[in-house]
């Protein structure tokens, strides 16, 4: 439940997947000066929520020792308020330290009149 169809590439550098055991991860956006990559999950519903969790989850283990970054970040943008941000941080309670996580709550704009 990322944002679907976007491909934000890398600032700085050219994407290129990580490769892992069973599949290859990109990050969102990849920052290589910094050592960066970000991760973006849209969020619309509880369901939702939870989805993007659990995908963020999946990431962590995936960049495990990944040599082209060092610090990860990962935004939730939710369109309702699904989970505290308490109980939210709760779920990333085990991640790796170079991982932070940032839920934010707004609306999406959309073209409908």
């Amino acid at each position: 439940m990322g944002f679907t169809g976007l491909n934000w590439g890398w600032i700085g550098g050219t994407q290129q997947p990580l490769p892992t055991a069973t599949k290859q991860y990109k990050v969102d956006i990849g920052i290589k000066g910094l050592k960066t990559g970000i991760e973006f999950k849209l969020a619309s519903s509880r369901m939702g929520l939870n989805i993007a969790i659990d995908g963020i989850l999946k990431l962590t283990g995936a960049y495990t020792g990944c040599k082209k970054f060092k610090r990860f970040y990962a935004v939730i943008y939710m369109t309702g308020q699904y989970l505290s941000n308490n109980r939210i941080m709760a779920r990333f309670k085990n991640v790796p330290k170079n991982w932070t996580i940032i839920p934010i709550v707004g609306n999406i704009l959309t073209n409908a009149k």
